[in-house]
């Protein structure tokens, strides 16, 4: 009896549990009238206490398989979900912070060195007063599309656009993450690097900008659980603001810390 009722764990299946379970008490019951000598009624009841629990065996193991089922395709729901959120947070976040955010639901980081470019678009009330709200929504949405496509070439990260400004950094994920002023001079240039290019670009139409770079130490971290910001901290985010709005139109300005590392 506890073989039969061990098969709902060891087979697969009700119909693998009936193939073995049905033919093993026949033969039971055949052997039990040939080499004893007890009454049929005996040995009938015997095959029917195992009848009984061949069929409670079965009842439960179909509810463990269908259990077993459930969880399958619920694993696999859970996993397309995943993949979709994923999906979605790689336009909102840098990927190196989507993992922290999903398991313990924040994320945030030191860097010794790092940084930060801010552009804005100059003299932006004139656009604001000269195209509809739907004209001027596409006109940045361009932009900084263009920028976007310019820091993805240099290997720069986006960190988030504000009004007509658009700021970027280097230095601020994991594997560009050093203390040693060397190794971030190559970073630094691709940054700078990035910022010719958007002058570049743009100083052909008539369009003109204002960079501001500054280098030094930041805090980086992701803001709230609905619609998720990646925010970085600290004075070299406030000085890197300050150099673009002191800045010449057309040019990136930047200061001693930065020059110190960038290299000719």
């Amino acid at each position: 009896m506890s073989w039969v009722f061990l098969t709902m764990r060891t087979l697969p299946n009700t119909w693998y549990m009936h193939a073995f379970n049905i033919p093993w008490i026949i033969i039971i019951f055949v052997l039990g009238l040939a080499t004893t000598n007890f009454l049929i009624e005996v040995q009938l009841g015997r095959t029917a206490l195992l009848i009984f629990v061949h069929i409670c065996a079965v009842i439960k193991g179909g509810k463990i398989h269908k259990g077993a089922e459930k969880k399958f395709v619920y694993d696999i729901q859970q996993k397309k979900i995943g993949g979709a959120l994923w999906k979605v947070l790689r336009y909102m976040v840098p990927s190196h912070v989507i993992r922290p955010i999903l398991i313990e639901g924040k994320y945030s980081e030191e860097f010794a060195i790092s940084s930060v470019l801010f552009v804005v678009i100059e003299d932006f009330d004139r656009y604001a007063h000269n195209l509809s709200p739907a004209e001027l929504l596409d006109f940045l949405n361009r932009k900084f599309t263009d920028f976007d496509n310019i820091c993805a070439k240099y290997g720069v990260t986006k960190i988030e656009t504000v009004g007509e400004e658009y700021v970027a950094a280097v230095g601020v994920v994991p594997e560009e993450k050093t203390e040693d002023p060397s190794e971030h001079a190559g970073f630094l240039t691709n940054l700078a690097c990035a910022a010719s290019a958007m002058v570049a670009n743009h100083n052909e139409e008539d369009l003109t900008l204002k960079l501001g770079i500054h280098t030094g130490r930041v805090l980086s971290g992701v803001i709230g659980y609905k619609l998720p910001r990646f925010r970085l901290f600290g004075d070299t985010i406030n000085t890197a603001a300050r150099m673009m709005q002191k800045g010449l139109s057309g040019e990136v300005q930047y200061g001693k810390e930065t020059q110190q590392i960038l290299p000719e």
